[in-house]
């Protein structure tokens, strides 16, 4: 009984081995695929040229070999039904998360923009508020100068009599 528990066991564990194995080694041949599908096509067309030449080379419809964007991909509506790997789906989690905390810290960043505005803007107001009081104070002091001036200027009543 103990025997065929054990047998049991170790096979389920095998299993999940040879499971891992295999969908590591499927992601490495996903990951790849698309760089040995451009390089095939170009190998083609350059054997392609070399057949036939550059003067029928030129009459000749030619593939346009173009890199495709992941993140496009994986914006879409879910139309993308290839199995992504663990590594593909774990770049796409880490690269939605940069746009969110890129997005979040956007907007932290506009808000104290908009908070400092403010504060300069009111800063600016008591400026111009202390402006205008110390050239209302002026003003008291310079009229104020004048009345003295005034009054030394005339004579003294007292000083006039002796």
């Amino acid at each position: 009984l103990l025997f065929v528990v054990y047998t049991l066991f170790n096979l389920i564990i095998m299993l999940n081995l040879l499971i891992a194995i295999i969908s590591d080694t499927f992601e490495r041949v996903q990951d790849s695929a698309i760089n040995a599908r451009n390089y095939e096509l170009l190998q083609l067309v350059l054997e392609y040229r070399q057949l036939v030449g550059d003067h029928g080379f030129k009459r000749v419809f030619l593939w346009v070999i173009s890199a495709r964007n992941e993140e496009e991909e994986d914006d879409n509506d879910g139309s993308n039904h290839e199995w992504n790997g663990r590594i593909k789906e774990i770049s796409r989690l880490i690269s939605h998360s940069q746009r969110e905390v890129k997005q979040h810290v956007q907007q932290k960043i506009d808000q104290k923009v908009d908070s400092i505005k403010k504060d300069v803007k009111d800063v600016r107001e008591e400026v111009t508020n202390v402006r205008q009081e110390v050239s209302k104070i002026e003003q008291g002091v310079l009229s104020k100068l004048e009345e003295i001036k005034t009054l030394l200027q005339k004579p003294d009543k007292s000083e006039e009599v002796k």
